[in-house]
Parts: C-alpha cells; sequence; structure tokens
C-alpha cells in the first residue's frame, strides 16, 4: 500500500531511493538548488556507471554554480522541460511524488506532502508513475547525452593500447640510411621518392614496374608510387617519406 510522507520522511526517502537505485534513476524536479550530500549521492551513482542517471528539470538556465556541476557529471542524462511543475524521484524499485523540489530551502522551511509507491506492493500505481515520467521526458529537450559506460571504458582501452604500441617503435625505430636501386638492386641512398640508380632513373616510366624493394632489396613487383614491399612499407611509414 502507498505510504504518506511529511517533510522531513520525504527529505530521507530522496536520499533513500537515490543511494538504493541500482538500474535507473530519474530525478524530476523544476528547480535544483541541490544540497551538499544529495549532490555527493548523485555524484557517486552517475561515477558508477551501471546506473543510468536522468535529471529532468524546468528551467534551461540554471544558476552558474548549478549549470557547472551538471556539466562536470558526464555521465548524467540532462533534459528541460519549460512546462515542468511535477516533482517525482523514482528508480527500479520506488517512485516518490512529492510537493517538494529538489531544492534545499524547501527541505528546512516549507511544508511538504508526498506519496511513495512501491513496485512490490503498489505494481499498479507505480507503472502509472513510471509512464508519466517517460512522457514528461518526451515533451523535454534534450541537453546532454553522456556516452556509455562501455563505450568510454573502451575508448580509454582504446587509446592507451594505441599509446603503448605506437609510441615505442617511434621512439626506437631509425629510417635506414642505404636503400636499393629497384630495377637493379644497386646499393643508392634511401629515397622512396626516387628510388632509381642514375642509370635506371631515366627510363622508369618505360619499365613502369619494379623488380625489388627499395628498403630490403627483396623481389617486389609495383609501381614507382609503392617502392617498398608491405612489411617494410608497414615498418617505415612513420619514419620514411613515400610518394603519395
Amino acid at each position: 500500500m502507498a505510504e504518506f510522507l511529511n517533510t522531513w520522511g520525504i527529505a530521507g526517502r530522496i536520499v533513500r531511493i537515490i543511494n538504493d537505485a541500482e538500474k535507473r534513476l530519474r530525478i524530476i524536479s523544476p528547480y535544483l538548488s541541490v544540497h551538499d550530500q544529495i549532490r555527493r549521492d548523485i555524484e557517486h551513482k552517475a561515477e558508477d556507471g551501471s546506473v543510468g542517471v536522468h535529471v529532468i528539470y524546468r528551467h534551461k538556465k540554471q544558476s552558474r554554480d548549478i549549470q557547472d556541476w551538471l556539466e562536470s557529471m558526464t555521465s548524467v542524462k540532462t533534459s528541460f522541460c519549460e512546462d515542468l511543475h511535477a516533482k517525482c524521484y523514482l528508480n527500479e524499485k520506488e517512485a516518490l511524488l512529492t510537493s517538494m523540489n529538489l531544492y534545499e530551502y524547501s527541505q528546512s522551511n516549507n511544508y511538504e506532502m508526498g506519496v511513495l509507491a512501491s513496485r512490490e506492493k503498489d505494481p499498479e500505481l507505480y507503472e502509472q508513475i513510471v509512464s508519466e515520467s517517460e512522457r514528461i521526458i518526451r515533451a523535454s529537450t534534450l541537453v546532454h547525452e553522456p556516452i556509455s559506460h562501455t563505450k568510454a571504458a573502451y575508448t580509454r582501452r582504446k587509446r592507451s593500447s594505441t599509446k603503448q604500441v605506437r609510441q615505442p617503435r617511434r621512439a626506437k625505430l631509425d629510417a635506414p640510411e642505404a636503400g636499393f636501386c629497384i630495377r637493379c638492386k644497386t646499393h643508392i641512398a634511401l629515397n622512396p621518392v626516387k628510388p632509381y640508380c642514375r642509370r635506371h632513373f631515366r627510363g622508369w616510366n618505360r619499365y613502369k614496374a619494379t623488380r625489388h624493394c627499395h628498403i630490403c632489396g627483396k623481389d617486389h613487383r609495383e609501381t614507382l608510387n609503392k617502392p617498398a614491399c608491405l612489411d617494410c612499407y608497414n615498418k617505415y611509414k612513420s619514419v620514411v617519406e613515400f610518394a603519395s
């Protein structure tokens, strides 16, 4: 059966709904002058990554302090609804309808009332509240869509992996000083833009294809623009300038 709450009961239950959230947390409140303790609780849920946190408020332009706080929580989804007057706080287990804004002044100076619905004990009422909260969300304008926790973790791992692999290669690898003529395999200075010896340079257009890798000298059949075998190209492309 639904539970009636007074001012202090509401304040305590809001904190409990935030802390008990395991899958989703929706905070619907026109005003967002948020108490420090509630801020920390919301931040903790957002940082965890397993809880989808969505804050819906009335005014797009909040105080500078609140705006900075919202922007700092990149894992929180935020929306604003110009016609919002309802106040609702819910997770996957409970939903609280109340006259109390998420506004610290209300928690100590106003007389407030609220009704708490449990998904287990009051399934019909709970689902009605969830359904109406979703209707409010559809009528709202999205302000921030967070990157998913999984995607963020994958991006961090990918960046870390790229740095670990590429940086040591570039730091230790030096370009060879000598190469081979791609026609006759004569030793020449390494220059993929001009990979011929003097004797064969003038007639390169007549031959079209190469015979040898310019870097390692192995048999290689490619065009002038690709005078190195694939292994040498991949190995030295970061330190040797190839024709574009």
